[in-house]
């Protein structure tokens, strides 16, 4: 792991550790949701029925899935400085947004963090990228 010489840096580790340990919460609820609902469906007396229980329940526990191995891999790659990590975590983190509440922090924190001219540094980057963000570039 990189040291957390900075500011910026300490709120990188941070970051990753909380799509880490977020995400693990997204994998168990989305095996209790495949799993419960797909026993569930089993109670409905119509086939019907139970083939949309089992279609919900599988669409909503993969999506879930997915978003776990996503997020987990980018925490991963959030605490080893990898510069994709830090694209695939700005994507998550817009998505994140719509994820009322904890999603929407998570978002805003993510946006914040990895938008920061002084984080650029922590990817090995020059920063000039992610100061079209937040300052003007000055023509020499």
């Amino acid at each position: 792991m990189a040291a957390n010489k900075t500011k910026m840096g300490k709120h990188v580790s941070f970051l990753g550790g909380l799509y880490i340990v977020l995400d693990i919460l997204f994998l168990i609820a989305g095996a209790i949701i495949l799993g419960l609902i797909l026993l569930a469906g089993e109670a409905f007396q119509s086939p019907a029925g139970e083939a949309i229980s089992e279609a919900v329940a599988i669409g909503a526990g993969v999506f879930l899935l997915l978003l776990a191995v996503f997020g987990l891999v980018v925490g991963i790659g959030l605490l080893q400085r990898k510069s994709w990590a830090r694209v695939i975590a700005l994507i998550l983190g817009v998505i994140n947004l719509f994820n009322v509440p904890i999603g929407t922090i998570l978002g805003i924190y993510t946006l914040w963090v990895l938008l920061n001219p002084e984080t650029a540094d922590e990817f090995g980057g020059n920063g000039r990228q992610s100061q079209a963000f937040g300052k003007e570039q000055h023509a020499v």
